[in-house]
């Protein structure tokens, strides 16, 4: 159609009247059914169009590799930055609790592993929502957040903040043996006779 033609057809449409049909047209859609899953063609009833009744995408890739999604855009750049930070807090948590209430033998360990675990559902269940995709990107950088969580657990000024915020006893200390978790509960006043 000439740009004449469809600035014809959306005056008729805007007045409520029928366009007239170019003698070239092939397909006219006008999508005023109103129900049903069947969109009739008003020149060739051989091409109706038909919608599904459940949506799914031909093909889909499940966890994608990292080289095949890579971008070298802003867009990119900030998903990966929202993944990592995203799973500090998992890996500051849970290192918390596995250390100090739970008191696993390696608590770093485990929770890189639940991290890891967390992303990857996280991931198996993108690949069933047609509007999201599975990436390894993602399962990268969401367990890199999570170790982070960790790393950032073993600085005495954010053992500190949490005892502030409520979230960690307050008399938690460095533990130097390699058999027992990394920190561990320190009664008051030898936390005071240390000083």
């Amino acid at each position: 159609m000439t740009p004449a033609e469809v600035s014809a057809h959306y005056e008729a449409w805007i007045a409520g009247r029928e366009p007239e049909q170019g003698r070239d047209s092939v397909a006219r859609y006008r999508f005023d059914e109103g129900a049903g899953n069947v969109i009739r063609n008003r020149t060739d009833a051989a091409t109706d169009l038909t919608i599904p009744r459940r949506f799914f995408i031909l093909d889909e890739q499940f966890l994608e590799r990292p080289w095949d999604e890579f971008r070298n855009d802003r867009r990119y750049w900030k998903d990966v930055g929202i993944n990592i930070a995203g799973f500090i807090p998992l890996g500051l948590v849970f290192f918390a609790y596995f250390s100090l209430v739970e008191r696993l033998k390696h608590p770093a360990m485990w929770t890189v592993v639940l991290g890891f675990a967390v992303s990857l559902t996280i991931e198996v269940g993108q690949s069933f929502l047609p509007s999201r995709n599975s990436g390894m990107t993602d399962l990268i950088t969401n367990t890199l957040g999570t170790a982070v969580g960790v790393l950032l657990f073993r600085f005495d000024f954010v053992r500190m903040m949490l005892a502030a915020l409520g979230m960690i006893p307050r008399n938690t200390t460095a533990s130097s043996s390699a058999d027992q978790p990394m920190y561990e509960m320190v009664p008051a006043e030898a936390s005071n006779s240390a000083r």
